[in-house]
């Protein structure tokens, strides 16, 4: 009977350790929040609705999340297909 309380410690405390990665993963970083900022102000912030665009940029981001060091541009010209679902998602050109 000792053991259950320390068990029930035990798995609390991975339970909240796994929580707070996967937060921390769900959250931008620094560098995420460059990209996004360096997508946008490329894309002329004026030009489209600001949340559209970011939702633009957004989509764009999550589809290459392990080719972080490409730029936006970049992104866009090697993979049409993505751009295209992205600007469709976003309702940026609406």
């Amino acid at each position: 009977m000792t053991g259950r309380p320390l068990l029930g410690i035990a798995v609390a405390l991975i339970g909240a350790a796994v929580c707070d990665a996967a937060r921390a993963a769900a959250e931008p970083g620094a560098a995420d929040a460059g990209w996004m900022d360096s997508c946008m102000a490329d894309r002329g912030v004026k030009q489209f609705d600001p949340v559209k665009l970011r939702e633009y940029c957004s989509c764009m981001y999550e589809s290459f999340a392990d080719n972080k060091p490409l730029t936006p541009n970049v992104l866009e010209r090697i993979y049409p297909p993505a751009n295209a679902r992205c600007i469709e998602e976003s309702g940026v050109l609406r």
